[in-house]
């Protein structure tokens, strides 16, 4: 028998408002990182992206996960910065209307801790699919900087 998976956050998906989306000028060469809460902990984790309300195929050259340095900064802890894979490649695309979970992968979390997940994406997407009401706030800057411990001058918003 495989392992069972579980939610440890998550969030409805939906169309966002204007005033709750993002310029698709914010969005193009973009790095994302955001900072989200773990209910629960576990040993390995997998990452569920979703194209939900997207109008054609959204590309992501590369998603990582980290340990955050805080809760309320773009700062992770370098140490543990992992890329994570989809079918065994480090770039996805999500074709419109679809959902994508990445390969499972060892790192082990504490219930009631923060992950840093951070991607990279080159073109907007062609409609967003957000989470205005996430709690859980993310961070914007130009250029891949996946990888990164921190992200200087980062357009902090919380949806």
């Amino acid at each position: 028998m495989g392992p069972n998976w579980v939610g440890s956050w998550a969030t409805a998906e939906q169309v966002p408002e204007a005033n709750n989306s993002l310029p698709p000028s914010d969005l193009r060469d973009a790095t994302l990182r955001q900072v989200v809460h773990l209910t629960i902990g576990g040993e390995a984790l997998r990452v569920h992206i979703s194209n939900a309300f997207g109008a054609a195929p959204l590309a992501f050259t590369s998603v990582h996960i980290a340990r955050p340095a805080s809760t309320t900064s773009p700062r992770i802890d370098a140490s543990t910065d992992r890329a994570l894979t989809f079918s065994g490649r480090q770039s996805v695309i999500i074709p419109a209307g679809a959902e994508y979970i990445s390969d499972p992968i060892v790192f082990a979390v504490a219930a009631q801790s923060g992950l840093a997940i951070t991607f990279h994406v080159d073109q907007p997407p062609e409609g967003e699919t957000a989470h205005p009401g996430s709690r859980a706030t993310s961070y914007l800057v130009h250029g891949d900087h996946v990888a990164d411990a921190d992200l200087p001058g980062a357009i902090a918003f919380e949806h």
